[in-house]
């Protein structure tokens, strides 16, 4: 016996007419493969025993649940609901494919600080942009509006935690998720429009279906899938397995992809369970979040490490690829078909599952990739997020064969939050700092490290007049001491700072920046090797360092 219902879907026990269509391609599949073994130029009963086997291995129909093959149109969008808007980057993943895929080119983009924007409370989600440019991002305390010269538009305060990315619909409306298990509906102007109960907290970020239907799903242990109305009252809800973290994704046909951590559904609009497919290994598999080509064929990764390529008609395996590591991020797309998708490594997979390349941050297994999804701009240029420790976080631009464009510091905490790109190829990516959280916009002049241009390495001054190089290649004083300092961009430098192990000793605001060290009273050995850095610190707070090991003498 077969149910359907518009509030919980099941499956019980059922061999349906679907299941036995995949049967029959099977069989057919494997009438042709005999044929091919078997013929004049064929091979042997040991090359067809093989190679069905791999084939059966494809088509793992007990793990496969799909529902009778009962006619299940699309609803028809109405004209009244808003869809996505039409905005540089409308949502998480920038489509409802979750692609990553940007019509804009950052060909002209170098990497420079354009500016940074400090949030009150951490922040661990993906900015989105409307139509006229304006950035949302959400911390922990608000939802913010930014212009896009980096000043505050708005803020919105609400009630809970929260790392769900907002999704921008055509009419301004910003929705996002928190911890509280409410799902926010907030005007343009940045007040409330309404919230929706949900039976727990929302981590995801909200998808917008083209009919405006916004899609979600709850982390309770057994999640739920929610579809719910622009005005905020439920259309249809589905219980699944387990937890659910994961955007959810819709295809070109307007059927819908959620996951749960062990297996993948899809569904008609209107909330028949389509199919389920269990994904590896059900007592260890944690999935990542869904993407869907071109050609509809859905990316989802998961830990272990495996990126799975998964056919859209049945939930059957294409083809299952190593990434040695496991991801909870969602695969990025480019145009060409590569697969992006990265944890310890970034890799980038060609559409048949075979590796095009492997990039690792620092060559070694402890820079982590760490942004939730990546961007791709229309020139192929890649954009991650990465944490080396909890004190070197940063986006770093990749070109399209692999080899790494240009780095940026973007956080001393973590960098989950994804990058996103604007239409004049500004790069936007929020950070979470140990005192708080930032958004960042790149697309100025690179900002460059300051140079300590005396005392010069490596010699012995005296009263601040240079003797010789010293033999063993110190770098040595007797008695004060000046530090001056080059820095090729002055425009840009807001201050200089001067340190002497972990006190800061002097701030100069303009050039030139030259500062004597005169009194060391304050130390109690006669002789001590000092860590000098100096700082140059930028309009928008990005910092640049310069430093050397200097033994004073008196």
């Amino acid at each position: 016996m077969f149910i359907v219902s518009a509030v919980s879907p099941m499956v019980i026990g059922f061999k349906s007419d679907a299941e036995t269509d995949v049967d029959s391609e099977m069989e057919t599949l494997l009438d042709n493969l005999a044929y091919y073994c078997y013929g004049v130029n064929g091979f042997d009963s040991a090359k067809y025993e093989y190679m069905k086997e791999q084939m059966l291995n494809d088509y793992p129909d007990d793990e496969i649940e799909i529902v009778e093959d009962v006619v299940q149109p699309v609803e028809p969008v109405s004209s009244m609901l808003s869809g996505p808007m039409d905005s540089p980057w409308p949502m998480f993943g920038h489509d409802t494919r979750h692609t990553g895929r940007s019509q804009y080119s950052t060909e002209n983009n170098h990497g420079g600080t354009q500016w940074k924007f400090d949030t009150e409370w951490l922040t661990d989600s993906s900015p989105v942009i409307d139509s006229n440019g304006t950035i949302y991002i959400t911390d922990w305390d608000y939802l913010y509006a930014i212009y896009p010269n980096g000043t505050e538009k708005w803020r919105f305060h609400h009630d809970t935690m929260t790392d769900s990315s907002p999704a921008m619909a055509e009419d301004g409306t910003i929705y996002f998720g928190g911890n509280n298990a409410k799902l926010y509906a907030v005007n343009p102007n940045g007040t409330l429009k309404w919230k929706f109960s949900a039976n727990d907290g929302i981590s995801c970020a909200p998808t917008i279906g083209p009919d405006g239907i916004i899609y979600f799903n709850t982390f309770d242990e057994n999640g739920r899938f929610y579809a719910v109305y622009p005005n905020g009252t439920e259309k249809w809800r589905y219980d699944a397995d387990f937890y659910c973290y994961m955007t959810p994704v819709i295809a070109d046909d307007g059927t819908i992809f959620f996951n749960s951590h062990v297996s993948l559904y899809r569904f008609y609009n209107n909330g028949t369970l389509i199919w389920k497919k269990k994904i590896g290994d059900p007592n260890f598999t944690f999935l990542g979040g869904p993407s869907i080509g071109d050609d509809g064929i859905i990316y989802i990764p998961c830990d272990p490490g495996y990126l799975y390529a998964v056919y859209p008609n049945n939930g059957s395996i294409k083809w299952k690829s190593s990434t040695g590591w496991g991801s909870w991020a969602a695969p990025s797309i480019g145009l060409d078909g590569t697969i992006y998708i990265g944890y310890k490594h970034m890799f980038a997979f060609y559409p048949n599952g075979t590796k095009k390349w492997t990039f690792k941050p620092d060559g070694d297994d402890y820079h982590n990739i760490d942004s939730k999804t990546y961007a791709i701009s229309s020139d192929g240029t890649i954009y991650i997020g990465t944490m080396r420790d909890s004190q070197n976080c940063f986006i770093i631009a990749l070109n399209p064969d692999g080899t790494e464009k240009w780095r940026e510091k973007i956080s001393n905490e973590r960098a989950l939050s994804s990058p996103i790109i604007g239409i004049d190829g500004t790069v936007y990516i929020g950070a979470h700092m140990n005192d708080g959280g930032a958004l960042y916009a790149f697309n100025g002049n690179k900002f460059e490290d300051p140079v300590i241009v005396e005392p010069e390495a490596g010699h012995l001054y005296f009263l601040d007049h240079k003797l010789w190089r010293t033999l063993n290649g110190d770098s040595r004083c007797i008695g004060k001491i000046t530090f001056k300092v080059y820095h090729p961009d002055l425009e840009n430098v807001s201050h200089m700072e001067f340190w002497i192990g972990n006190k800061k000793h002097c701030t100069l605001t303009n050039p030139p920046y030259e500062w004597t060290w005169t009194n060391r009273t304050e130390f109690s050995h006669w002789r001590l090797a000092y860590s000098i850095k100096v700082k140059a610190v930028n309009h928008t707070g990005m910092t640049k360092s310069d430093g050397m090991r200097l033994w004073r003498f008196f």
